[in-house]
């Protein structure tokens, strides 16, 4: 990816955000502009000064669906209604369940149901919600599936004649319909065995008005990874591995606009379309390290993963565990593993961690490209929908069973 350079012919504007701690007068927050790209740097002490902001006690709590007395399996997504109803989509043995629950947390209704036809799902998650209007994208049936919360069905279309690997992973929806997302980068590195890279990837835009699969960028890479090999029937077989801890390409949709940061430098880009920078938001911040407490926690968390999900794995599990144990690292993290755009149209910024450490941090980056916060979530939270007071997370007790909590967000000078 190709971002404008920094020189010394750049305007600078500089907007004192807090003096460092010696009183000297420097901007702990630098704006920039460089050939029509607003830049805005974050020095360490604009993140160390950053107001931290935390979570208090469940207001909601949804341990399944209670009308039928069935717990969740697997939450592939959620978010909450304009509304205040929440809508989560889970997965029970393959099957898709897109469940919407009122703002007390009783069940509704389900929407749509397990099959291929009109209304039904193979394996979907929730693709945006503009309006009343709820879209799924089906990756399996590679279709579009219209509803509204009140289970009327607005229309099931193919998304195009391109197959699931060519689609990859999904990430939103822009204003004009079409959905991004990021393709399954298979090729070999042509760097030998064992060795962790990243390959040339793409990011693209599903229009399922017209069916087809645009190509907008090219030049962002893959989540790093490395070679492997397994033998299956008695063939052998290679392919590309994730790398622990590795850097990813994230991309997140924001009306027209795409926020994009690919770990490669501590940065999120926002570019509008069809591929154009329009505004780098930067930090100034370290890799963290890929230490030997970070590989064995990694490992160590994973094999007891396998082994919590062994009844439902069957000959799987021998194969999970030589992958966990014969996987390459690499030598630093990323710096983000994932983005999330909130209601309130802040960005919320994933830091990589270790598994060591349980307690998932993001950067909350507002409107106007600065910090506003940093927010730690409940041990072992994984966020699903962000807003302006409160999350929407899921939970899991010593059983691996799931549950969604919305908690409210407690910031410095108030209380929930």
């Amino acid at each position: 990816m190709t971002l404008p350079r920094l020189g010394v012919a750049s305007t600078l504007a500089c907007l004192v955000v807090a003096g460092c701690a010696n009183g000297a007068d420097v901007p702990s927050v630098v704006e920039r502009d460089s050939a029509g790209v607003a830049v805005i740097e974050h020095s360490a002490a604009a993140l160390a000064e950053t107001p931290a902001w935390s979570t208090g006690a469940p207001t909601v709590t949804i341990a399944g669906a209670e009308g039928d007395a069935v717990a969740f399996a697997r939450i592939v997504g959620g978010t909450r209604l304009s509304d205040g109803r929440i809508l989560v989509v889970d997965v029970d043995n393959g099957a898709t369940r897109p469940l919407l629950f009122g703002r007390d947390g009783k069940l509704e209704r389900p929407l749509g149901r397990p099959g291929n036809g009109p209304g039904e799902f193979r394996f979907a998650w929730i693709a945006g919600t503009p309006g009343d209007t709820i879209v799924f994208y089906d990756m399996q049936a590679v279709r579009v599936t219209t509803m509204l919360p009140d289970g009327t069905l607005l229309g099931t279309r193919p998304a195009g004649t391109f197959g699931p690997m060519d689609v990859g992973v999904t990430t939103g929806r822009l204003a004009d319909g079409r959905i991004i997302a990021l393709p399954f980068a298979l090729g070999d590195s042509g760097t030998g065995d064992g060795k962790v890279y990243r390959a040339r990837n793409a990011v693209t835009a599903i229009d399922p008005a017209r069916q087809v699969l645009d190509t907008l960028s090219t030049e962002v890479p893959s989540p790093e990874r490395f070679m492997t090999h397994r033998t299956f029937g008695g063939q052998a077989v290679s392919f590309p591995a994730p790398a622990p801890y590795g850097s990813l390409s994230l991309v997140a949709p924001a009306g027209d606009r795409l926020l994009v940061a690919t770990n490669e430098t501590p940065d999120v880009v926002t570019y509008t379309l069809p591929w154009q920078a329009r505004r780098i938001v930067r930090f100034d911040r370290m890799r963290l390290p890929v230490d030997v407490a970070a590989r064995e926690a990694y490992i160590n968390y994973n094999l007891a993963e396998i082994e919590r999900r062994s009844a439902r794995l069957g000959a799987m599990k021998a194969i999970l565990v030589q992958d966990t144990k014969e996987a390459r690292f690499p030598d630093s993290m990323g710096y983000y593993s994932s983005l999330l755009l909130a209601a309130d149209s802040s960005l919320w910024v994933a830091e990589m961690r270790s598994l060591a450490d349980s307690t998932p941090t993001h950067l909350v980056i507002g409107r106007d490209g600065h910090l506003q916060a940093r927010i730690s979530l409940p041990p072992d939270a994984r966020l699903l929908w962000a807003g302006a007071n409160e999350v929407l997370i899921v939970m899991r007790d010593a059983d691996d069973v799931e549950r969604l909590e919305l908690r409210p967000i407690i910031k410095p000078g108030n209380t929930p």
